[in-house]
């Protein structure tokens, strides 16, 4: 009986009268060996491209323009190894146990075991005329890009991306803390804490266009404050309300 087999297959199902298979023509490569044919070296249910699962298995599986897999859709390639790691693209929309976003979905995913996944590189699929949005998530979500909620995560979004309104996002979600530039041009900066801005240089120059508007959350008279640091020059006009200046 042999043990850890390696293995190279195509799988293809009922043939019409011309004798071209009416479904299948999925190919997969298994390295290293095949978990389930080190258990049963006789293959006996390994029927179509489904059978060698994802624990523990190394593996390339190209799935056809009419695949015989009940877990993914067609045309789907995907290269998995032994740590549950990942890169998969997807060309149709369909039927899938892992996360897809239908035609155009590239996904890059690391992992420790398979029930382990950690973060991801994801090129969005034409879901909802998303495609070309891609974010750099430090967590795993298999969610639409607009509802994920966790961990730390960098985006650029297409500008027929309509499922936000940003265009650029560096975000903190834990602490509801990002900058972004929104589609209109303006930039935000929000968070919880506070924003410190450090240089070497001795001179920091900040230059807007139109105005730079500095606001602190409004919760009492001791707290609502924008508190600037040092000695303070204003070349042109200068308008204000009350204030405390000798």
């Amino acid at each position: 009986e042999g043990k850890k087999p390696t293995c190279k297959k195509w799988f293809n199902g009922p043939v019409n009268d011309d004798k071209v298979p009416i479904v299948g023509r999925d190919w997969m490569q298994i390295f290293d060996y095949c978990q389930q044919g080190d258990e049963d070296p006789t293959c006996e249910n390994c029927f179509n491209i489904d059978w060698p699962k994802r624990d523990n298995n190394t593996w390339r599986k190209v799935y056809s323009a009419n695949t015989m897999s009940c877990v993914a859709p067609d045309r789907r390639l995907e290269d998995h190894v032994f740590c549950g790691s990942y890169l998969r693209y997807d060309s149709e929309s369909g039927p899938s146990d892992e996360y897809s976003e239908g035609c155009g979905h590239i996904r890059l995913g690391n992992a420790t075991c398979e029930k382990e996944k950690k973060g991801h590189l994801n090129f969005k699929g034409n879901i909802a005329g998303g495609a070309g949005t891609i974010d750099m998530h430090a967590a795993h979500e298999e969610v639409p890009f607009a509802s994920e909620q966790t961990g730390a995560r960098v985006s650029v979004v297409h500008n027929e991306d309509d499922s936000v309104t940003f265009a650029v996002e560096s975000i903190y979600f834990d602490q509801n803390a990002f900058i972004r530039i929104m589609k209109d041009g303006q930039i935000i900066i929000q968070t919880p804490k506070k924003i410190t801005i450090e240089s070497t240089d001795a001179d920091v120059h900040v230059k807007a266009a139109t105005k730079i508007t500095l606001e602190a959350p409004l919760v009492d008279e001791i707290t609502d404050l924008v508190h600037n640091h040092g000695n303070q020059q204003i070349d042109g006009s200068c308008t204000h309300g009350p204030c405390s200046c000798p």
